[in-house]
């Protein structure tokens, strides 16, 4: 059929992919009666910049069969490809995973807590990957799209870890355990005795992790900045962990125990003891001690029974019993302690102070040198110049320094504001306090939490 007026039966529809590295030619045409040529074909691409990964057999598609063209892809670019960074792989176990293992009957075993990764002088600890170079794109335009280049990953380590000469891994110069700090990862020795800590040991103090197969005897102290893993039973004695503490057969104090841990503290059970921690307090009995921790107290084992003594969490006390039916005392504080709300009281007064010396100085000092450029030989003008300046600076620093304390002491605020005790029972004996308000249980309550709620203690059920 032939075109009248110049005006052709038919339109070449073309689209570019949003990436730019597609192109598509559609024919549309209410018959197709006519003929389109090749040249009119790669005229119309070229009119829309579309000059480079052309397909001769989609064009020729096209014009052999315009009544079947329908997004038939004419060009194609080459994608860009962004270089792979390196990984880093570890060899091995760096998780923490210090859960119990809570058996069928509800006992919990506290010798299943993968507590230690050992690990052998000179064995690899990570290794990482090569990173790969970029390969540039050109898109159906023409145009060249770069690549990013693969990124080089480095090693963190600390303590007794060092790198492979062609810097590719890292290994263990020493027997020990690995220990991650974020993707920090160093070796800590360990010390492990396979005996009782007793007459035979004398007082154990050690930098690194500590680990007893036996009991620790009464009168004896095991100190570390690390943490204590004890498989026997806790007697009359003292320890001290600047990490976590786990005791698989319990601790029986005779009220002469004092247990303190930068972290956690794990024990089948506590009897007539002292215990500070860190962290939070996991155990299956609490019974007649003193208890005080900066995270939460967990009893939730076969027994879950906290009786008699004091227990005091920043946050929440959970237990399936707490109390007895003979009414025996037991004392359970959470929530902010005067020490804190007092720290905050200081903190927003200094810097309050600190604020105004800081807004006063710095008019001073913009006043001094005006005068300093007024007359610049006075003596007296560049003393007070001087002077101004060094209290100006002495101010803010202690302002910024002050600052972040009283952020960090107000996100602690905020934090405990949802704290609770939690107990399926709770007996008659039993004395709350959070905050500054106090809750006498005076009758048998089962399945509650105790909250603070409008700035008075109440019970509600769960």
């Amino acid at each position: 059929m032939s075109e009248t007026n110049n005006v052709k039966p038919y339109k070449l529809i073309v689209r570019i992919s949003n990436d730019y590295y597609h192109a598509y030619v559609t024919v549309v045409a209410e018959h197709y009666n006519f003929r389109i040529s090749k040249d009119e074909v790669i005229k119309t691409l070229k009119e829309k910049n579309i000059n480079f990964g052309l397909n001769p057999n989609a064009i020729d598609f096209i014009v052999n069969n315009p009544e079947k063209a329908e997004s038939v892809e004419v060009a194609t670019g080459i994608m860009h490809e962004h270089g792979i960074d390196s990984k880093l792989i570890y060899e091995v176990d760096i998780t923490s995973d210090l859960k119990p293992k809570e058996n069928e009957d509800g006992s919990v075993d506290f010798k299943s807590t993968n507590f230690v990764h050992t690990v052998k002088k000179g064995q690899v600890l990570a290794r990482k990957t090569e990173a790969t170079s970029g390969k540039n794109g050109t898109t159906v335009t023409g145009m060249t799209i770069k690549a990013r280049e693969g990124k080089l990953v480095n090693f963190k380590f600390g303590k007794n870890v060092e790198l492979s000469p062609d810097g590719m891994s890292i290994y263990a110069i020493c027997d020990g355990s690995v220990k991650m700090d974020g993707v920090k990862i160093s070796i800590i020795e360990v010390l492990e005795i396979f005996s009782d800590v007793g007459i035979k040991t004398g007082n154990i103090s050690f930098t690194g992790r500590i680990i007893i197969r036996g009991n620790v005897t009464s009168g004896f102290k095991v100190e570390t900045k690390d943490s204590i893993e004890i498989y026997g039973v806790v007697e009359s004695s003292e320890l001290l962990a600047g990490g976590d503490i786990i005791i698989s057969g319990g601790v029986q104090g005779n009220d002469d125990c004092l247990i303190r841990a930068g972290g956690d503290v794990r024990s089948n059970y506590f009897n007539n003891c002292k215990v500070i921690a860190g962290g939070s307090i996991f155990t299956d009995s609490i019974m007649h001690s003193e208890i005080v921790c900066d995270d939460s107290i967990t009893a939730q084992g076969k027994k879950g029974l906290i009786l008699g003594g004091s227990c005091i969490s920043r946050h929440h006390i959970i237990a399936k019993t707490i109390g007895t039916e003979i009414g025996t005392i037991t004392k359970l504080q959470l929530g902010i302690t005067n020490e804190i709300m007092t720290e905050f009281q200081d903190l927003a007064e200094k810097v309050k102070d600190y604020k105004s010396n800081v807004s006063k100085l710095k008019k001073a000092v913009e006043i001094l040198t005006k005068q300093k450029q007024i007359k610049p030989d006075d003596d007296k003008i560049n003393e007070m110049f001087i002077s101004s300046q060094a209290a100006l600076k002495d101010y803010s620093e202690k302002l910024a320094v002050t600052l972040d304390d009283f952020k960090r002491v107000n996100e602690l605020i905020e934090q405990l504001k949802d704290v609770y005790v939690k107990g399926e029972t709770i007996y008659a004996g039993v004395r709350v306090k959070i905050g500054n308000s106090h809750y006498n249980v005076k009758s048998v309550v089962s399945m509650v939490k105790i909250i603070k709620d409008h700035g008075e203690i109440v019970l509600t059920s769960y």
